[in-house]
Formats: structure tokens, C-alpha cells, sequence
């Protein structure tokens, strides 16, 4: 558990945000997540947006619980491991819990309704989007979040169609188009 301070955390502006173009949407989570939040970002690339989110909720005077990092490293490997983990420690953040799994084997390591919240940005591609979607938002608490990067892009527009009914269904543009979808996770609702 991190504990807040007076002084504002900033370190993750010295991350290249290269492939984050969602700080809007973070900025949301934020303000929306409660004290003592468990979060979970799957898919992590150099750990920027997690790192990002985590000074956000600390600079809002929230306290983080447990923030779950989830990436199977299978596009960096060992480099990508130290470079997030070099991150990590650099931001002295001690909230960070880092698993490397892929993201169906790490969704099985946590009960259902445990995260405030869960951003998903591993796969681009349909079918394992598909799995990523049904099988984490199970993982959100009700009355929470459960969203992804990339909302406009071919596999993963796909996927989020079919598997979240219209309706619920919310797309958030971001900075360089990429978009953000997110659903509500409700009790009444089922993904296809």
C-alpha cells in the first residue's frame, strides 16, 4: 500500500508514452475508483500507463490496495521484464504486484468481484480479445469498470461488438484515434 504525500508524483512523464494516447480515460479512473482500489492493467508494454494511473489516484489522496500487472512479455521478453520492473522501482511505488502470465492463466489467479477496475490492452486480435473480455470483466466488482485500448481497431472493434451487447457498450476517442471501450459491470448484465 502506498501512502499518499504532499508532494505530487510525476515520474511517469519520464516514460516515452509511445503507445498511450489515453490519459484522458486515466484521469476519469482516477476520480472514479475508491480509496484502497485493486486495479489491474493486462497487457503493460513498459508499465507508463499503470505507472501513470497509480500517481494519478495517489495525487488525488487515494491509497491503492493492490495494483495488478499483467503481460506474458511474449513481444520484449527479459528486456521488456526489466525495463518495467526498472520503472517500477524508479517510481517507488510500492503498490505494483507483476505477473508474468498470459492473460487467461493470470485471470485465474483471482476471485470474481475483486477489482475496482481493469484495462485491458494485451491482445489486438479477435478471438483472444474475445477471451480477454469474458473472462475478466467476471473479475470487476458491480458497479465498476472493465475497459480496453485499441476500441478501433480491426480484431479488437470486432470482438467488443460481439461480446458486449450495444447498449452497454461505451467507445471513448483518444488522443491519436485509437479509442478506448469501456462496459459497466452490473449484475443483470451477461457478455454474449
Amino acid at each position: 500500500m502506498d501512502k499518499t504525500t504532499n508532494e505530487m508524483r510525476e515520474y511517469y512523464k519520464q516514460i516515452s508514452d509511445r503507445m498511450c494516447d489515453f490519459e484522458k480515460y486515466y484521469d476519469w479512473v482516477a476520480e472514479m475508483v475508491p480509496d484502497n482500489c485493486r486495479i489491474c492493467e493486462v497487457g503493460i508494454a513498459d508499465g507508463y500507463s499503470a505507472i501513470m494511473l497509480a500517481e494519478k489516484i495517489l495525487n488525488l489522496g487515494k491509497n491503492i490496495e493492490r495494483f495488478v500487472l499483467v503481460d506474458s512479455l511474449d513481444y520484449g521478453g527479459f528486456r521488456q521484464a526489466q525495463t518495467v520492473i526498472n520503472h517500477i522501482i524508479k517510481s517507488e511505488l510500492k503498490c505494483f504486484d507483476f505477473i508474468q502470465q498470459g492473460s487467461l492463466d493470470a485471470s485465474c489467479n483471482f476471485p470474481d468481484g475483486y477489482f475496482h477496475h481493469v484495462f485491458i490492452d494485451a491482445s489486438h486480435t479477435y478471438e483472444p480479445t474475445k477471451a480477454d473480455c469474458r473472462l475478466w470483466y467476471r473479475k470487476v466488482l458491480d458497479e465498476y469498470w472493465m475497459a480496453g485500448h485499441d476500441a478501433n481497431m480491426e480484431g479488437v472493434k470486432e470482438a467488443i461488438a460481439e461480446v458486449i451487447p450495444e447498449d452497454d457498450l461505451k467507445i471513448m476517442e483518444t488522443e491519436k484515434g485509437l479509442g478506448v471501450w469501456l462496459v459497466l459491470k452490473t449484475e443483470s448484465l451477461k457478455l454474449r
